[in-house]
């Protein structure tokens, strides 16, 4: 074995054993354990209770009732505790993973409590799932580059890289974590989807299907450096990266501490739209005071974490939570409001009101300087068409009208040929929330804002520069209003929509608050604008 290699092995090991290594180090033990039946015999059940008490266990996934740990797949107890630091904690087990646990088992071989050491109140890492090319999590090929000495554990074998080295993933059993010798490090990762600078480790695990999964675990603070400058240009200003950490923040520390989506790949979030755009090492001046000023503090709504939502322009109205995606009562910060600065436009649910206002170039709003304040799109009769059938063409729950009432069915194959279509329920934002069809055979009404710029997707969106966008898999928001053009017949020839703002519309508008930073204001102002109620906290 050549000297630099037991060097760096040597190293590892009584770095790792000191406590010296920044980062957590899950070391595989018998990887690819099976979890206990209930036939098992009774030695062969003690085996497994005695194996749960033992130091150096690491939690990687939990998938509905089992979880994968450093020590194979256990079977979790329908009643089962979590506790941290000698506190039971309740609905929020996603925040145990990558941590180091002990567990005990039942006679069946089950679960029944899950034990770590470390103070779960408030996130000190995240784990991000990072995005494949086909814009789901599994990657058809890995490698892994450095561009100082790194370290790699192999389903339990350590292996030292010298500077520059490339690791191709391949003759893996289950999984491998990378990490560089220096903190400052990046480890480089590069797949089909292109190649990425990220701190902290790097988590591949092959998947059974076929291909890898990655996980990103860093710092929180060091998360938000990567998300910052990706969801708010650096050039807006360090004003503007306060307010986008601070949003950023609360989400992240709200889906550590309660979201399950994405516990089954053993992540509290992705890298995508899906939760926050987080592009890695990208730091940018401005993003990075940002963050750093405002180091720990979240927004908190009655002592409670609020989870933040933003988007990226509004057409001078922000939207209703519960219009956009259900649910009960809402709170203030979830309540749509007025963006505009000067004028009066009356009851925006009004379809006369909201067509003058979102055909009006000159209205006067925080987000007005943004191209995406104002949008078109043109449709002829066949492409409607075609989009209504390609629609349904597959079974959909929706709601037909039967005479006077709307019957909730099935509809599949269509609804004859398209006669007319109208807005047909519209909020006090003036967001459309559902969407009538007009059909030969049939009509019905497509509800959500969601479902509407679903079924408009697919179109090119002129800008109010003039711009031509490109096509767009969904309408880029649902605060729209209809422009028919008919023959002498009253046959529908073609659809013009008239459409402001970029997103779902609530919470934060980025591109408003750089608005709002423009004309004076502070941060903290801007986010009690966004989020009436609310109070900055440190957490």
């Amino acid at each position: 074995m050549k000297t630099w290699v037991k060097t760096y092995i040597i190293l590892a090991v009584c770095m790792i054993g000191a406590g010296i290594i920044y980062l957590s180090l899950p070391l595989e033990h018998e990887a690819g354990q099976k979890q206990p039946e209930d036939s098992l015999q009774k030695e062969e059940r003690e085996r497994w209770q005695s194996a749960g008490k033992l130091e150096g266990t690491w939690l990687y996934r939990i998938e509905n009732n089992r979880a994968e740990t450093s020590e194979g797949w256990i079977t979790l107890a329908e009643e089962i505790q979590w506790i941290a630091n000698g506190q039971e904690k309740e609905g929020t087990k996603g925040c145990f993973l990558g941590q180091q646990i002990r567990y005990e088992l039942n006679e069946r071989g089950e679960a029944v409590k899950i034990e770590t050491a470390e103070d779960l109140t408030a996130p000190t890492r995240m784990r991000i799932v990072l995005s494949a090319a086909n814009a789901e999590y599994i990657h058809d090929s890995v490698m892994i580059s450095c561009e100082e000495a790194f370290w790699g554990i192999w389903d339990g074998e350590i292996r030292a890289y010298p500077p520059g080295s490339q690791v191709q993933i391949e003759n893996m059993e289950r999984r491998a974590v990378f990490y560089p010798a220096q903190e400052k490090a990046n480890l480089i990762l590069t797949t089909e989807k292109g190649t990425v600078s990220y701190h902290g480790q790097l988590e591949v695990t092959s998947e059974e299907g076929g291909g890898y999964t990655v996980i990103n675990e860093v710092a929180v603070e060091t998360y938000l450096m990567g998300v910052v400058p990706s969801e708010t240009p650096g050039s807006y200003g360090v004003e503007a990266a306060k307010v986008q950490a601070v949003c950023a923040r609360s989400y992240a520390y709200s889906q550590w501490m309660a979201s399950e989506k994405y516990m089954g790949l053993g992540a509290h979030v992705d890298d995508s739209t899906q939760s926050q755009v987080y592009g890695g090492a990208v730091e940018y001046g401005a993003s990075s005071q940002g963050v750093e000023a405002t180091w720990g503090k979240v927004l908190t709504y009655e002592g409670q974490l609020i989870s933040t939502s933003y988007f990226s322009t509004s057409c001078g109205y922000t939207a209703n939570a519960a219009q956009v995606w259900g649910g009960g009562e809402e709170r203030p910060y979830q309540q749509g409001k007025a963006q505009y600065t000067e004028g009066e436009y009356g009851d925006l649910s009004d379809e006369k009101n909201f067509h003058a206002f979102i055909t009006n170039l000159e209205v006067k709003a925080f987000d007005s300087h943004s191209a995406w304040f104002r949008w078109n799109v043109s449709l002829e009769r066949q492409w409607l068409q075609d989009k209504t059938e390609q629609f349904f063409s597959a079974e959909r729950r929706i709601k037909e009208v039967q005479g006077d009432h709307l019957v909730e069915t099935s509809v599949s194959g269509g609804i004859g040929k398209l006669e007319d279509i109208f807005i047909y329920e519209r909020a006090n934002t003036g967001m459309a929330c559902s969407l009538l069809l007009i059909g030969s055979e049939k009509s019905v009404v497509l509800e959500g804002p969601l479902v509407i710029r679903e079924f408009f997707g697919g179109t090119e969106v002129w800008l109010s520069n003039g711009e031509c966008a490109g096509e767009r898999e969904l309408l880029p928001s649902a605060f729209i209003s209809l422009e028919k053009i008919k023959d002498t017949e009253e046959n529908l020839v073609s659809v013009k929509i008239c459409g402001g703002g970029y997103g779902h519309g609530v919470g934060m508008s980025q591109n408003g608050v750089k608005g709002m930073v423009d004309a004076g204001y502070t941060y903290e102002q801007i986010l009690l604008h966004y989020y009436p109620e609310t109070k900055l906290t440190d957490f």
